[in-house]
């Protein structure tokens, strides 16, 4: 295979990348079209070196967490190059913004799966680990245990019950179990009910995302 011809992925993902972060740079300037003068007279009032320190500031975050990717994943994939690491920082970055921040861990665990790292999409610590009720919910609870316990999960069945999102996190709801629905377990949505493979988990509008062309 000529180097060309091994070159031109590459390329063709370049121009690619290229025409995404112009076409996300005319949808910024589009959406804020009628606050430019708030914005211009916001941002006049800061010096250079104050605009320097904002972007400073806002840069190291996502470097930081790439460094700090490279340094764990490496253990496990000595092969994983610090550009990587930093790629996972800026994945994360990416999937916060256009997710409103619901989106960051899906888009990180698809990138490490696509680079070769099994990745396991484990319970929330805030929702999950510290629900606001008397315990943990049981059906998270008796996962969470089975792989602090064992090392692994062997089988997920669907929970009997489902719960209501809750509105309110004040501390009057410390002790208060969420409202409880009888569930009817796993829905087929398509195809065959017989099948096999790999389960991506995450958060399903993000991987809506990935492939609707709309956003």
């Amino acid at each position: 295979m000529s180097q060309a011809a091994v070159q031109q992925p590459s390329r063709k993902k370049a121009v690619i990348s290229l025409l995404v972060l112009l076409a996300l740079t005319c949808i910024i300037v589009f959406t804020f079209k009628d606050h430019w003068a708030e914005i211009t007279a916001a941002l006049a009032q800061l010096s250079v070196w104050q605009v320097l320190a904002v972007l400073a500031v806002g840069i190291s975050y996502p470097l930081l967490e790439g460094c700090v990717a490279w340094v764990i994943v490496r253990s496990r994939l000595p092969q994983f190059k610090l550009w990587q690491g930093l790629d996972v920082g800026w994945c994360g970055t990416f999937g916060n913004v256009v997710t409103l921040g619901a989106g960051a861990v899906p888009v990180q665990l698809y990138y490490l799966h696509k680079v070769g790292l099994p990745t396991f999409y484990g319970q929330a610590f805030l929702p999950d680990v510290c629900e606001l009720g008397p315990a943990m919910l049981p059906y998270t609870e008796r996962y969470f245990a089975e792989l602090l316990r064992t090392g692994t999960i062997r089988e997920v069945t669907p929970s009997d019950v489902w719960y209501e999102s809750r509105t309110d996190f004040s501390p009057s709801q410390i002790g208060i179990a969420p409202a409880a629905h009888p569930d009817d377990g796993f829905q087929l949505l398509q195809g065959s009910p017989t099948f096999s493979g790999e389960i991506l988990g995450g958060c399903i509008d993000t991987f809506y995302d990935f492939f609707d062309g709309t956003r």
